[in-house]
């Protein structure tokens, strides 16, 4: 069991590095049904300002309007 949460703590680090440079999250899920590593990334993007989309007509429609 440690060696899984520490594999898992490994994976969440990258992601998370990775996360921090996008523009948004889609997440078709709306929260629901999310493993415990997204659970952590959802709240990492809501903490640093990523929008998070779980409609993809809302994720084009919002961010085609925030381009021009």
């Amino acid at each position: 069991d440690a060696e899984i949460r520490k594999n898992d703590e490994y994976w969440l680090a990258g992601t998370s590095k990775l996360l921090l440079r996008c523009d948004f999250v889609y997440c078709p899920y709306g929260g629901l049904d999310c493993t415990q590593g997204m659970v952590q990334e959802l709240k990492l993007a809501s903490e640093n300002g990523i929008p998070v989309y779980s409609s993809l007509s809302t994720l084009v429609n919002r961010e085609l309007r925030k381009r021009g």
